[in-house]
């Protein structure tokens, strides 16, 4: 089965992030640094997930899950900027990736409701 671009577009963030993830501070990696991984995986899973699916009102409720989360990943982001884990620099790039699957995903839902 072919997969959307949404789900490339999210692996490729998630090799970034996870990369920066593990050149966090010590006292961060394990709990910002966790957190935020965990997150940005699990939004990949559930992309999978919900590009298997065959019943439309299934694939809906799943894709709007997915948008609380990368709403979620986004505070995440956010807070290791402010406690200087991530650079304005890296901010910028990673946000504006962040924003691409969120216009992927925003027209994911309007295609399959």
């Amino acid at each position: 089965m072919l997969l959307p671009p949404i789900v490339e577009k999210m692996y490729e963030l998630n090799r970034w992030l996870l990369d920066k993830v593990a050149k966090f501070p010590r006292d961060q990696q394990f709990v910002l640094g966790r957190r935020l991984a965990e997150k940005s995986l699990g939004i990949q899973e559930k992309l999978v997930a919900a590009a298997m699916m065959m019943k439309s009102d299934e694939k809906v409720g799943k894709l709007h899950e997915i948008d609380v989360e990368l709403e979620q990943l986004r505070y995440l982001i956010r807070l290791a900027v402010d406690g200087r884990c991530l650079s304005p620099k890296a901010w910028h790039f990673c946000s504006m990736q962040v924003v691409e699957v969120g216009k992927m995903l925003g027209g994911w839902i309007k295609t399959t409701s």
